[in-house]
């Protein structure tokens, strides 16, 4: 799968954009259980690590699928960003839909991230946008992958 090969490559062990039924990595802001990755600190995250004895890598590697509609798209475009400027933050991944004409991609992306553009529609294997459970169904948009180092 194209996680597959993208965690290969940079190992995640944080899920930015995820649910209890979706959560690629070890660990993530599942929103079902109260936990926006909006909100997201990684201070936080790794003070509460330290407290609870778990033993974790000393820098975060982000994957963030986020919901592609109007509302939250750009926001956790601006949230990856801010996420990659800390220290504690080695490397953030977006799958983002590849809309070039937007202020968020000639204000933050173009100029931040290295861009691979993905040829045809990625899969998705899980619950869609209308709560049915789905395993080869192409999205609705052509994707690219944004990496804020």
């Amino acid at each position: 799968s194209l996680f597959n090969k993208l965690n290969n490559e940079f190992e995640f062990n944080y899920d930015l954009a995820c649910n209890s039924e979706n959560c690629k990595c070890i660990d993530g802001s599942k929103i079902d259980i109260g936990k926006n990755g909006l909100d997201f600190n990684p201070d936080e995250y790794r003070q509460n690590k330290v407290n609870k004895k778990i033993q974790s890598k000393d820098y975060l590697t982000i994957w963030c699928n986020p919901p592609y509609n109007r509302i939250d798209k750009p926001k956790f475009i601006k949230k990856c960003f801010d996420l990659s400027q800390h220290p504690r933050v080695d490397t953030v991944v977006m799958l983002i839909p590849s809309k070039t004409s937007t202020g968020d991609f000639h204000d933050i992306i173009l100029p931040n991230v290295e861009i691979r553009w993905l040829r045809g529609r990625p899969k998705f294997k899980g619950i869609n946008y209308r709560r049915k459970y789905v395993t080869q169904n192409a999205g609705r948009n052509d994707c690219m992958i944004v990496i804020f180092r």
